[in-house]
């Protein structure tokens, strides 16, 4: 007969006998536990030997059990078993030999895996908020802002803008969102929330919005007065008259004959556009002038119809509404 002692410091249980001798590790994983105390007993059963007994816990330390048990020589399965109440939370077997007169240890170690209390929630946290510093009103700028929360709970997002009416949010719920900036000028300050497991952080950002401008592109451009310097007359290659503007006297006493041609030379200043005309006061015929651009002078080609009497031929320069009027007198004969 041989005499076992069980010993357990804490959640470790030590059986020894004799000189001493190592006969196994038996692994006890339990269901959770808040404390040792909660252990109401530990058994041991031996088999083949039929042998079932209950560890005695040590009244000044919960966490101590010990027991003597008295096994045959051979080889022996042991038991071991933690309860809690009725409850068996767990157990675990080694097999080991006893030998005649050898001092047997065998060590019985409870596993507790209820496992750390869990750690405190953490906030969600706005890590950046991207806004403008001043837009115009009805502009739409984009908002973007970003947020992470440590726990990887789930996160939801809001955004709002006051005072009330100063803008909008296509898309109020979403990270990025634009912005509809409001009629009333002034500050209107945009927020972003987060939240997440009932808990949320925000940030703030003020955007300035001032009144819609637009441009305007001015142009300036300077048209003189037209002034036509002269008109002269020729037949063929031969002049016949020719009047300045200067002049002190624009009547032509040369010959004009009735059905005759002539080619009439209107100088002027140079510009890029404008329209000419030539007329008459007697009915004669007239191929119009032709204003070139920039050119200094035009012909055009004035047939008297009539044999007597006094002729007003007049030339005319426009450019927009200014108008020059020119005329000299002439004198047709048959």
């Amino acid at each position: 007969m041989r005499r076992v002692c069980v010993f357990l410091p804490l959640l470790l249980l030590l059986a020894c006998e004799g000189p001493e001798q190592s006969v196994g590790h038996i692994l006890v994983v339990a269901q959770p536990l808040t404390t040792a105390a909660q252990l109401s007993r530990v058994t041991v059963t031996i088999t083949p030997a039929g042998i079932t007994q209950d560890l005695t816990v040590d009244p000044q330390d919960p966490s101590k059990f010990s027991g003597t048990i008295t096994v045959p020589v051979g080889a022996q399965t042991v038991l071991a078993e933690a309860f809690v109440g009725l409850a068996r939370v767990g157990s675990g077997t080694a097999t080991v030999t006893v030998a005649k007169g050898v001092q047997m240890q065998a060590q019985i170690t409870i596993l507790d895996i209820t496992g750390p209390s869990p750690g405190p929630d953490h906030s969600p946290v706005v890590t950046s908020l991207v806004t403008p510093a001043s837009v115009q009103a009805g502009d739409q700028p984009t908002l973007t802002a970003a947020a992470m929360d440590a726990d990887g709970d789930s996160m939801t997002f809001a955004w709002d803008a006051s005072p009330s009416g100063c803008g909008t949010f296509t898309s109020p719920t979403a990270p990025s969102t634009t912005f509809t900036a409001g009629p009333t000028l002034g500050t209107c300050t945009v927020r972003f929330t987060v939240n997440a497991n009932g808990k949320s952080d925000s940030r703030s950002a003020p955007i300035q919005i001032v009144a819609a401008t637009g441009t305007i592109n001015i142009q300036v451009t300077y048209v003189p007065q037209p002034l036509i310097s002269s008109i002269a007359f020729t037949s063929g290659s031969t002049q016949i008259a020719s009047v300045q503007r200067t002049a002190s006297d624009a009547t032509i006493r040369a010959a004009f004959h009735k059905g005759a041609p002539y080619t009439v030379t209107l100088s002027f200043d140079p510009w890029p556009n404008g329209t000419l005309a030539l007329s008459d006061s007697c009915g004669g015929t007239i191929v119009q002038p032709v204003f070139a651009p920039n050119a200094p002078s035009a012909t055009a080609t004035w047939t008297p119809t009539v044999d007597s009497g006094a002729c007003m031929v007049t030339a005319t320069l426009s450019r927009q509404t200014l108008v020059d009027n020119f005329f000299v007198v002439v004198l047709p004969v048959p």
